[in-house]
């Protein structure tokens, strides 16, 4: 168990490696995060952190990396959604100008898409799963070997298969994320899923497609967003 400073040191090193991309050292920590706490104490917490699996150090010189289960502990109690009013205009054109429930599905996704800077995938009204944005994904720098975007392309190739996994787990009316091995679309990946509930009775899904390296609590404010958008504009439908 983690106490209060790890918890800290823990949560500052997910946010600094999502935000930079690079491995965080014990200095950055001390400079913006932890700034009355010595650098030699940062740096046996960070050893400890590793020891117990939450980082790793990719090369001897480097700073520390969140590994997976640095992800999950850093999702389960630190996350903070990010209102996505700001954005709202954006993602209600994109599906109030669709003509169709499917053609609101796909516009949401691609919206999505372009303000999270992911994949975005969605399944609904009879249409298998589509993906919107797949450069986002194979740009990212974690996926800039032949060898993980091989794995990425695998993840695709069995995207039918996986969304209908993820529709039976996923939480009824909540954002619902997985990372690594617990991901059915790929263990390089991070999703967060929602369901949305079609004109029609049937169930569709919107989700994000990335890396592990993900600003999780903005992802969830995004699909949180444009669930309401098409709650409402499906509601409308049906009067």
């Amino acid at each position: 168990m983690l106490n209060e400073r790890q918890e800290h040191i823990l949560r500052a090193v997910v946010d600094e490696y999502v935000r930079s991309g690079e491995p965080v050292a014990s200095k950055v920590i001390v400079d913006r995060y932890l700034t009355e706490v010595s650098p030699a104490t940062v740096r046996g917490d960070m050893a400890a952190l590793e020891e117990l699996g939450y980082v790793y150090q990719p090369h001897t010189s480097a700073g520390r990396v969140p590994t997976e289960v640095g992800y999950k502990y850093y999702i389960d109690h630190f996350i903070r959604v990010e209102r996505a009013d700001k954005i709202a205009t954006e993602l209600r054109d994109a599906v109030n100008n669709a003509d169709s429930p499917s053609a609101m599905l796909r516009a949401a996704a691609k919206a999505l898409s372009s303000m999270s800077g992911h994949a975005a995938i969605v399944s609904g009204e009879d249409s298998g799963p589509q993906v919107s944005g797949l450069a986002n994904l194979l740009h990212e720098p974690e996926f800039d070997d032949m060898e993980r975007r091989t794995t990425v392309a695998t993840a695709l190739d069995r995207a039918e298969t996986a969304i209908a996994e993820l529709l039976q787990l996923v939480h009824q009316d909540e954002v619902t994320v997985w990372i690594g091995r617990e991901n059915p679309l790929g263990a390089e990946l991070a999703s967060v899923v929602i369901r949305v509930r079609l004109p029609n009775g049937e169930v569709g899904m919107l989700g994000l497609m990335g890396p592990l390296r993900m600003r999780y609590g903005r992802n969830i404010g995004l699909l949180q967003e444009v669930k309401k958008l098409l709650d409402r504009s499906f509601d409308n439908d049906q009067v």
